[in-house]
């Protein structure tokens, strides 16, 4: 099971603008189906995620499993 963090609309200005930083990896969030914004908990303490750690650990958990839009391949 994954754990997510929600990253609210101002956060991710802030995301963006740490992703904007680096070209060889950008953090992503996805929005569910309820429109919150979330992004893997799985980073938190990854090495290859270290400029973003500051970033990460200031996000609070979701809480539950995340629903997904289901995406159409027409």
């Amino acid at each position: 099971m994954n754990n997510w963090l929600i990253v609210t609309d101002e956060q991710l200005v802030v995301l963006n603008e740490i992703n904007d930083q680096h070209s060889h990896a950008k953090c992503t969030a996805l929005q569910t189906t309820d429109g919150i914004w979330v992004t893997s908990a799985d980073k938190i303490n990854n090495e290859y995620w270290t400029d973003w750690q500051e970033f990460l650990q200031s996000l609070t958990p979701f809480e539950g499993e995340p629903s997904f839009p289901v995406q159409s391949d027409v």
